[in-house]
């Protein structure tokens, strides 16, 4: 059955209920991504993938020392080095939005979007410069308020169609764009052990579809919620273009935040191969935030 979730209040079980999914999945086969907020799952079954041929991939934020780097920005620069333009986009898009898309409507939006424009006219610039080294967050972070960039781009490109509305714009306008792009990103680069964990790209992420693979996601509470939010939707847009089966597994999903276009996500795993497993302690709070959740039929009360 597509699509499940596991509602029960703390300490009702419904880790254990999925830890009997995960035997189940591992006997079989599936792929898996784990959101893993207690290091947990990694704990109990990093040994039992490995003794059954598993691609194992730990994005581990508690542990510097047992962990990949995953910096998405090089992934939108692969798709646009293979030629795959669209691709390149929507992954910048979804990595803008993460940082930039807020889900309070009540915030005037010209910030935000500005700001996002701003970002993704950077990250467009340093891609076609072609310095692997330079993107990264902090590449980004050093180059925003750096107006002279708009001198050596192409006026009919997309990144000058970007910056230069806001370069040009009064100082007031221009230095509050500035400012909300910069605090954004400063989230990162100002922690050193945070940033480091986006400043390269140390897996083939080829593997992760074409091997048998368990992608363990270890994070914290809340606190990260933007990072959860871009984490989870780049691996489901780079697993559903391939439309392999992935199994994901969202345990203690509420201390996840708040994942941008979730409904659509999870309304589009109705055309491709992925699965989500949830667990939840509040129902009603999570069809309320999510409400395309309420059409998933395998509503399981723990």
């Amino acid at each position: 059955m597509k699509n499940s979730i596991y509602a029960g209040n703390a300490q009702s079980g419904k880790t254990t209920k999925l830890f009997n999914l995960v035997d189940k999945y591992i006997e079989e086969g599936s792929n898996l991504f784990i959101n893993d907020l207690k290091g947990e799952y990694l704990e109990k079954y990093e040994s039992i993938l490995e003794d059954n041929g598993y691609n194992i991939v730990k994005l581990n934020l508690k542990d510097i020392n047992n962990t990949i780097q995953f910096n998405p920005l090089l992934i939108a620069y692969d798709y646009y080095n293979k030629g795959d333009k669209v691709s390149c986009d929507n992954i910048i898009d979804t990595i803008a939005d993460a940082f930039y898309k807020s889900s309070n409507e009540a915030i005037d939006p010209f910030w935000d979007n500005s700001a996002s424009n701003l970002f993704k006219g950077i990250v467009l610039y340093l891609i076609k410069q072609g310095n692997k080294d330079n993107i990264n967050f902090k590449g980004i972070y050093n180059l925003i308020d750096d107006e002279t960039i708009i001198n050596n781009i192409d006026k009919d490109s997309t990144e000058y169609l970007l910056l230069s509305d806001i370069y040009a714009a009064p100082k007031e306008t221009k230095g509050g764009i500035i400012a909300v792009a910069k605090q954004k990103l400063s989230f990162i680069v100002s922690k050193e052990g945070l940033n480091y964990y986006y400043e390269d790209l140390t897996i083939n992420m080829d593997d992760i579809v074409n091997k048998k693979t368990a992608f363990i996601y270890v994070n914290y509470e809340n606190t990260l919620c933007f990072l959860n939010n871009l984490i989870i939707q780049i691996l489901m847009y780079y697993i559903s273009k391939s439309n392999v089966e992935y199994k994901f597994i969202l345990d203690n999903f509420d201390s996840v935040g708040y994942i941008n276009n979730f409904d659509l996500i999870i309304s589009s795993t109705e055309y491709n191969n992925i699965d989500f497993i949830i667990s939840t302690r509040n129902i009603d709070l999570l069809i309320n935030k999510y409400p395309y959740l309420k059409n998933v039929s395998n509503i399981i009360s723990v």
